[in-house]
């Protein structure tokens, strides 16, 4: 027996001296006084001691406890969900038998409730089931935890969790479900078809074809019906094929990949889709001389529908959505000479969306005009008035004219090619990896692949460049190839939408890392850019990126918004090579962004190759005998001109009536296909300066520009500035060609104006799903969308932007049969009908249990989960009892007798 709290007890010799000095004072002989005296002190001692807290301690054997946790991701088949099922009910009736408490619980991501379902899921993690299992038991409760999986989740951190378990008292066991089948082969298949829904010129087909064991097999591609193409491929795990520059007629038509195996003519895999083939893109020409422009002629030469229209008409073409045009050709003094409302509704519109090509070398006056209208500010160069001439100069005295000394060409060699071509000498591979996840719906996504395009236009020929999207899953959109193609690279990702259930960034640098290793280009730089964090948490990406730092990868991570997470992308930059990481607020400037990166990786490979080039020419140099030096002349002073009083001019500010070459300035997609030797020589532009933000395309060789681009808002605007009738310019045979690309580049992609929502229609496991993108901050139109199908058609009702259309799943149809969705907006113009085939629900094929992974990892159970049960662990645990309540009673069985002897009566003397 223990107390308390003994220092009580000290208490009880003051007591008793107290209750003595009591006793004396009361009449009675010394036994009676002794008596009472005693008795009452045998009192206070029992009272003393309950309220010492006097305890004795006690074992008491432990409760059991089992909980069987069970993987509820959407992989798990039906058959492994009943064997799962089985597994649990033998447990709970083995549990019942010896006095055990049976539990269950189910994961995913997480651990879900009691009464409640795991969220949906495809991955699932061990660790996060056995934490979910370990919050079920109760204090003072032993036991043992089965965690019930196929083995194909995500076990990292699972061995740990595990024996954490294990030193805590529990025991720990795993079962996998379905037990072990063997493996059969399967035939080769498509694995997924894409091409863009709408289109209004050439585009791709790419499939995806999966196969057990390499293979020959044959990728036919029909269109309607008829073979276009034939190509004969070698099936791999990750193997793709490719149908290029497949042009249609304006219309509706049906794409079918057929995939054939020539030593079995009967293995046949069909895979289908609708690709909407729209008219040629409408241009507005708003110019002085319609009849007589050589851009008017050029673009109607080429297939596109050019209307001139007077300046009076343009507000009308602009603001009516059934014809709004694609472009908007005019020159300066035709936009010069608009109203003040027509300039500012144009400028909206091009802020919006709408492309703007201005023919400036009209007139020296009205390009000085259309400095002071309200475009100024969506223009890529500033107009410049010409300067007053300068006063003569005086006739400096005649002197015969020394011979001219040619200096010797150097010798070709590396050093050289280093120095006049670093493109050539030093490639560059770039790889954007962008993120789809669900949070970069609309403009974040269309932004981020515009800017992959702008920095495919700021490398050379002889560069690379590759795409990588990513979101739970990743893929290789775009696999490295030369940077010449840039102009189709919305056409190459017109297929990637954003969606999936999270951002996993881990998995996307590890392909990035097996991309990266294949390329041999001796500068290797990749752009990361998402709005996100890692998801799921845990992964380092130290082991993913010292890859690619031995390799010399530099790494940029741009962060959109405040949902990323700077801490993990600088972890991400800090294990490469070099790197820096970039916020990024505002989504307008995603494309300047990218471009400005890659152009500093540019610039970086021009100060490498000129280091190249001093070493290799001090290494091959010769020692040469000094030159004799010869007497420098005394120079006479030259008068002094007004111009030399003013300063040094700027370069290219020079005027010079005399021709000089046209140069390129800068790589574009309206120079895709251009003849760089083949250039003309060029009379004088009209004056002008490029902004902070343009792009400076063509110019003359002492850098005036003749043709800049600029991207105000979603539009793109492009201005040339040289007159139609230039000597030089109007011989070059080229110049059609030109015109008729420029203009094209200038055109954006269908549905990318952001004032019109778009709707487009997902295939799941559950059926066709209608999903709505709005444009940001639309809150007063509506939008009425009627289902066509086999069976009528049926209307599915007016939606606002706030309804929640995000998956509504569509009215069912027979498999392969034709729908069509028809939108309207209210108020507003009827927009692009929507038309799909009902492709058949996924067949889920089931999996083999990982039976052994999934052992090492948790443990496996004693004889299948037969002796578990008996093998639990078993304990006590001491339990205090309090005795206090005893000596309460003893004290109570005292009280009488302490009255009786206090009780006052005559006492003998």
């Amino acid at each position: 027996m223990t107390f308390q709290h003994p220092v009580l007890f000290w208490a009880l010799p003051v007591l008793g001296l107290l209750v003595w000095l009591l006793e004396l004072r009361l009449p009675a002989g010394d036994v009676r006084r002794f008596a009472r005296w005693s008795v009452r002190m045998a009192l206070l001692a029992v009272i003393v001691a309950a309220l010492a807290g006097p305890t004795r301690e006690r074992r008491e054997p432990l409760a059991r406890r089992v909980v069987v946790a069970v993987d509820a991701s959407n992989r798990i088949t039906p058959g492994a969900e009943a064997e799962a099922r089985a597994i649990a009910e033998r447990l709970r009736s083995q549990a019942r038998d010896v006095g055990v408490t049976f539990d269950t619980i189910r994961f995913t991501t997480k651990a879900a409730a009691p009464g409640e379902a795991p969220p949906a899921s495809e991955t699932s993690f061990g660790a996060t089931g056995l934490a979910g299992a370990r919050l079920r038991f109760r204090e003072h409760e032993t036991g043992g935890i089965v965690l019930v999986s196929d083995g194909h989740g995500n076990l990292s951190g699972v061995s740990a969790a595990a024996d954490a378990l294990r030193r805590e008292g529990l025991a720990v066991a795993s079962a996998a479900v379905p037990a072990d089948v063997p493996v059969v082969a399967r035939p080769p298949r498509i694995v997924s078809l894409r091409a863009p829904r709408r289109t209004s010129g050439p585009f791709e087909v790419r499939c995806s074809i999966e196969a057990d064991a390499p293979k020959r097999l044959e990728v036919v591609l029909r269109v309607n019906g008829v073979e276009r193409g034939r190509d004969a491929v070698e099936a791999r795990p990750d193997g793709e094929v490719l149908f290029e520059d497949v042009e249609l007629e304006p219309g509706l038509h049906e794409i079918a990949v057929e995939l054939t195996d020539p030593d079995d003519n009967e293995e046949r895999t069909l895979r289908r889709t609708l690709v909407e083939v729209g008219t040629p893109p409408r241009v507005v020409a708003l110019l002085g001389d319609a009849a007589g422009s050589p851009w008017r002629k050029a673009l109607s030469a080429q297939g596109l529908h050019v209307a001139a229209i007077k300046p009076g008409g343009l507000a009308d073409f602009v603001a009516d959505g059934r014809r709004a045009p694609d472009l908007v050709l005019a020159d300066a003094a035709a936009l010069a000479a608009l109203p003040t409302a027509a300039i500012a509704l144009l400028a909206e519109r091009v802020r919006e969306g709408l492309g703007l090509l201005i023919e400036a070398g009209g007139s020296q006056e009205s390009w000085d005009a259309l400095s002071r209208s309200a475009l100024v500010g969506l223009l890529p160069l500033r107009p410049l008035p010409e300067p007053e001439p300068p006063p003569p100069e005086p006739k400096p005295q005649e002197e015969e004219p020394e011979p001219p000394i040619d200096p010797p060409e150097p010798d070709e060699g590396p050093g050289l090619k280093a120095e006049r071509r670093p493109e050539e000498a030093l490639p560059i591979t770039l790889l954007l990896v962008l993120d789809r996840s669900p949070s970069m719906i609309g403009d974040k996504l269309q932004m981020a692949i515009e800017g992959a395009r702008q920095a495919a236009l700021a490398l050379s020929p002889w560069d690379r460049i590759g795409v990588i999207t990513f979101a739970d899953d990743s893929t290789l959109d775009i696999r490295p190839r030369s940077a010449r193609g840039a102009s189709s690279i919305p056409l190459w990702l017109s297929t990637v939408e954003a969606g999936g259930r999270g951002t996993n960034i881990y998995g996307a640098l590890k392909l990035a890392s097996r991309v990266l290793a294949r390329e041999k280009s001796p500068i290797l730089h990749l752009i990361l850019l998402t709005d996100g964090r890692q998801y799921p948490d845990g992964p380092i990406f130290g082991p993913v990126v010292k890859p690619m730092r031995a390799r010399g990868v530099t790494i940029t991570a741009l962060g959109i918004g405040r949902g990323a997470r700077m801490d993990q992308l600088r972890d991400i930059v800090q294990w490469a090579a070099a790197g820096q990481v970039i916020p990024v607020g505002n989504i307008g400037a995603i494309p300047r962004v990218i471009t400005r990166d890659t152009m500093k990786v540019a610039e970086k490979r021009r100060i490498d190759a000129e280091k190249l080039d001093a070493r290799l020419r001090d290494k091959n140099a010769e020692p040469k005998p000094p030159e004799p030096q010869e007497e420098e002349k005394p120079q006479e002073p030259r008068p002094r001109s007004p111009e030399d009083a003013a300063g040094p001019k700027a370069p290219g500010a020079a005027d010079s009536d005399t021709l000089l070459p046209l140069r390129v300035r800068r790589a574009h997609e309206a120079l895709a296909g251009l003849s760089v030797a083949g250039l003309p020589t060029i009379g004088l532009p009209r004056r002008s300066e490029p902004t902070y933000d343009a792009a400076v395309l063509l110019a003359r060789e002492d850098g005036r520009p003749v043709l800049a681009a600029g991207r105000p808002g979603l539009g793109r605007v492009l201005v040339w500035t040289l007159p139609a009738r230039d000597p030089g310019i109007f011989r070059w045979k080229e110049l059609g060609r030109l015109y008729g690309q420029a203009a094209r580049s200038v055109i954006a992609p269908r549905g990318a104006f952001a004032f019109l929502p778009e709707a487009t229609v997902e295939q799941g496991p559950d059926g066709a799903a209608l999903r709505v993108i709005w444009p940001p901050g639309e809150t007063q139109r509506r939008l009425r969308v009627r289902w066509e199908g086999p069976n009528g058609m049926k209307d599915l009702g007016v939606f606002a932007p706030d309804d929640g259309v995000e998956g509504r799943i569509l009215p069912a149809a027979p498999v392969a049969a034709l729908c069509r969705l028809h939108l309207e907006l209210e108020p507003g113009p009827a927009l692009p009908g929507v038309s799909y085939l009902v492709e058949p629900p996924p067949v889920r094929e089931p999996m083999a249990g990982d039976r052994e992974g999934l052992a090492a990892a948790v443990g496996s159970a004693p004889d299948a989960l037969d002796g578990f049960i008996a093998a639990l662990p078993t304990g006590t645990r001491p339990v205090t009892v309090p005795l206090w309540s005893w000596f309460l009673w003893l004290a109570v069985a005292l009280l009488p007798l302490d009255v009786w002897l206090h009780r006052r009566r005559g006492l003998a003397r």
